[in-house]
């Protein structure tokens, strides 16, 4: 029996273009962020179970750009080809399968081009793409000449007979016919049937992500059945050290799958179903024993969408967690999904707390009724949302929402009354995003019909939250852009909740963690920080923050673009920069800007 080399590829989550960026020309605002690929690892696991004469290799090249980026890789400055080039080097073995994840949009174009490297480097290898996008763009990535499979759905069941019908078929490719796997030949006769079929005669030019085929993969049914996740194939020395943290490493894991909502931004059904599907407590303490105790990791991200969906469950799981010494100060649990406001009570935010969960990040998405209930059919009861809010904030826990402007037929009186919402909760930051069409969604599918997205031309570069590229009938992208920053910029820093209720201590812990740190060159957080120092009656630190807020106007292109577009709201640092701003600069306009001339939004 031959054996199978299998190389699994989890691309970054980042568009090509920012990539490139990174490769070439560092940049403060182009600091890449990964996470553990979990669906790969748990694919890895099964296959490894239920597949006999195997060997699986995998590139984590979100984790390898990051290296790149921080320098902990001592690398010249590459273009993208010679970046993928020098991973494809590293593999131990000539693959007959390389499996592709293209779980975002962003990465469409990236993952072609991966692909097309793949096949120049070993052209007799199998190329197969998975995920989200793949699922529902299954017909657009089958067109390109590097692509030779689509899995659609969950991968564990269809990937595993794949294998095993290569294993007997190789001699014939397009005879392998597994459910919820298609090829260009599956395709041709899917659509030959489509367009056959009575009514569909004027329907030619339409995309099929509008008509998409039922056919994904089976589902493995309940998640004991997976092994746990091959973390093995990762480099988790790295993972330990850096982990979009600094200095204190996490690892990722998923304890359920699905969603029974009918959001209709929301890709998540699309591999994994409306359905939900769960590890048992018995497996899940097992799968934590083996990353706390063995593999030693002290912090967690837990991405599951509907983390507390059972109640009782959850309950006992978190008791299990507590006797064994898992809790608060030992081992640290994230949850950076959004959790789901209707999944909440204050039993559900106590039992968080005995985790040592003390951040809360709430998926609300919008402050308007009308928006919840008829747009994006979220259904949010936001009158509960405040209450569980205000019961988190007696806690004293951090507390994060997320707003999402632009949703097609979203008028702009509806986003003010979202705004207004922000304003009306005691929250330490919002998180404001533009609405971006996923495929496969209802969303994307609304923006294709009223003529705001051309599927024959989008460039999935631009389509990233918070890069709105096209138009809709009710806004202009260049305004919704200019709205979604002036409220995040007005909401989160000189409006911050912190700094109205004289929070100085909290405000300055978050400014420095979640924003300095990260981008020395925001002299709005770094203003923000100095007003703190000032309530805290340290005037010393204050004058330091303005001081420096005025060196970065002179010397930094990012920090100067934001003091002119905020500059009115600072005017605490007109004495720093009256004698110290030295570029020719319009006098007409900085004399307004200091003047406080600013709109809100």
């Amino acid at each position: 029996m031959k054996e199978i080399n299998i190389l699994l590829i989890s691309p970054s989550a980042t568009p090509l273009i920012e990539q490139t960026e990174i490769l070439t020309k560092p940049s403060g605002l182009r600091k890449p962020d990964f996470a553990t690929p979990v669906g790969l690892l748990e694919l890895a696991s099964y296959l490894k179970q239920n597949t006999k004469k195997i060997k699986i290799e995998l590139l984590d090249f979100g984790a390898d750009l990051h290296k790149i980026y921080y320098k902990y890789e001592s690398c010249s400055p590459m273009t993208f080809d010679e970046f993928v080039i020098k991973k494809l080097e590293s593999v131990k073995f000539v693959p007959d399968i390389v499996g592709l994840s293209v779980m975002f949009s962003v990465s469409h174009k990236s993952s072609l081009l991966s692909a097309k490297i793949c096949k120049e480097r070993w052209d007799n290898a199998i190329i197969i793409c998975g995920g989200s996008h793949a699922t529902s763009y299954y017909d657009v990535l089958l067109q390109d000449v590097n692509i030779d499979y689509v899995l659609r759905g969950m991968g564990e069941l269809s990937f595993t007979e794949f294998i095993q019908r290569f294993r007997l078929e190789e001699v014939n490719m397009e005879d392998i016919d597994v459910f919820g796997i298609y090829n260009k030949a599956k395709l041709a006769k899917e659509k030959q049937y489509v367009n056959a079929s009575p009514g569909n005669s004027n329907d030619s030019e339409k995309h099929s992500l509008l008509n998409t085929s039922n056919e994904v993969s089976k589902v493995v049914g309940s998640l004991d059945k997976i092994p746990l996740p091959a973390y093995e194939l990762l480099d988790l020395e790295y993972y330990k050290g850096n982990s979009n943290d600094a200095g204190f490493g996490a690892i990722s894991t998923i304890f359920s799958r699905g969603c029974p909502f009918k959001c209709t931004f929301c890709a998540t059904h699309i591999v994994h179903t409306r359905s939900m599907y769960f590890k048992s407590n018995d497996r899940i303490i097992e799968e934590l024993c083996y990353i706390i105790e063995d593999l030693g990791f002290r912090r967690i991200k837990i991405y599951d969408d509907l983390f507390t969906a059972k109640k009782k469950e959850f309950l006992n799981l978190v008791s299990r967690i507590l006797e064994r010494g898992w809790g608060k100060g030992n081992v640290e649990f994230v949850l950076p999904n959004g959790l789901n406001v209707s999944l909440l009570n204050e039993e559900i935010v106590d039992a968080l707390g005995e985790l040592g969960i003390t951040f809360f990040r709430l998926a609300i998405e919008s402050g308007s009724e009308y928006t919840q209930k008829h747009i994006i059919k979220k259904s949010v009861n936001l009158n509960k949302a405040s209450k569980i809010l205000e019961y988190i904030r007696e806690k004293g826990y951090v507390i994060e929402v997320n707003i999402i402007f632009g949703f097609p037929g979203e008028t702009l009186e509806l986003m003010n009354e979202t705004v207004e919402y922000l304003y009306s909760i005691d929250i330490d930051w919002a998180n404001i995003f533009t609405a971006v069409p996923v495929p496969g969604t209802e969303m994307f599918d609304q923006f294709v019909e009223e003529g705001a997205i051309d599927i024959k031309t989008i460039d999935w570069d631009l389509m990233r939250v918070g890069n709105r590229s096209f138009d809709t009938a009710t806004m202009l992208a260049d305004d919704l852009m200019r709205l979604q920053y002036n409220v995040h910029i007005d909401r989160n820093f000189f409006s911050n909740n912190n700094l109205q209720q004289g929070r100085w201590e909290k405000a300055i812990e978050y400014f420095t963690d979640n924003i300095i740190n990260r981008y020395h060159f925001h002299i709005v957080a770094i203003y923000c920080r100095g007003l703190a120092y000032k309530g805290l009656n340290m005037q010393q630190a204050a004058e330091d923050d303005f001081k420096k807020c005025a060196e970065l106007v002179n010397e930094n292109e990012e920090s100067e673009k934001l003091f002119f577009n905020y500059g009115g709201k600072m005017p605490l640092l007109k004495p720093f920069l009256e004698k110290k701003y030295h570029k020719v600069i319009d006098e007409e306009r900085y004399s307004k800007l200091l003047e406080g001339n600013y709109k809100r939004w």
